[in-house]
């Protein structure tokens, strides 16, 4: 991530979805320890594309923005 997230946000989470299918978001990572922060998504490899969207909370839980990744694409097609 780059940059620093405001000081209020303790959660970090990562959905993802299947690149051709709808927007049905799976949360794959939900960590609080953002000094270590890493993700790797090992179910995903072999199976095709998918989105990636990482989504920002504060303490209350309340979604503090979103962004999305880009496509990711892993051997063996979509």
């Amino acid at each position: 991530m780059d940059g620093e997230l405001p000081s209020d946000i303790t959660n970090v989470k990562i959905a993802r979805s299947p690149a051709s299918a709808g927007q049905t978001w799976e949360i794959v990572l939900n960590s609080s320890d953002l000094d270590t922060f890493s993700f790797v998504d090992t179910e995903t490899f072999g199976v095709g594309s998918w989105n990636y969207r990482v989504i920002y909370e504060d303490a209350q839980g309340n979604d503090r923005g979103q962004s999305n990744a880009a496509i990711v694409t892993f051997p063996g097609g979509a």
